[in-house]
């Protein structure tokens, strides 16, 4: 941390330099406090989350911690308003996917179109008769059975 570049440091150098440093004199509790609240939120709420997703409720909960944070460092909470009205947080990646999804539909749609609009029906069946039908299962039976003796092979004497 002595000569490393501070812009590329991570949270918990950041932290670890403001709370803990030699070279910040003179923090007053109510700052210490707020920083390490937001170290917390951090580490136990964002960064290490068992399950990767939270509730609602959990979710309005950890935002108005570092809301709250925040304010007490008299910090812009512009942003940090808006994520808490926010109902989903899509990621890059998540909207070049839905992207793609919408342009195969259309393509989809596409090529339904052009399938019914070039295809004619290639079976064109009559209407039902208006008559009754007799049944002739017995006649289909012998001349099936016919058609089948005429397959087998002749027997040579």
């Amino acid at each position: 941390m002595i000569n490393g570049n501070r812009s590329e440091w991570d949270c918990t150098k950041l932290f670890y330099a403001i709370l803990y440093s030699d070279c910040i004199h003179g923090l007053s509790a109510a700052v210490q406090s707020n920083v390490d609240d937001l170290r917390k939120f951090r580490n136990e709420e964002f960064a290490h989350m068992t399950q990767g997703l939270l509730t609602d409720a959990e979710f309005q909960n950890a935002i108005s911690k570092v809301h709250v944070a925040f304010q007490e460092l008299g910090l812009p909470t512009v942003q940090i308003q808006a994520i808490k009205n926010e109902t989903s947080f899509p990621t890059k990646e998540l909207r070049d996917v839905l992207n793609k999804v919408d342009d195969l539909k259309q393509e989809l749609q596409v090529f339904e179109d052009q399938l019914n609009k070039d295809i004619s029906p290639f079976c064109i069946l009559p209407p039902k008769p208006s008559h009754e039908v007799a049944e002739r299962d017995c006649e289909v039976a012998n001349v099936t059975e016919q058609l089948k003796e005429l397959k087998k092979p002749m027997k040579t004497a």
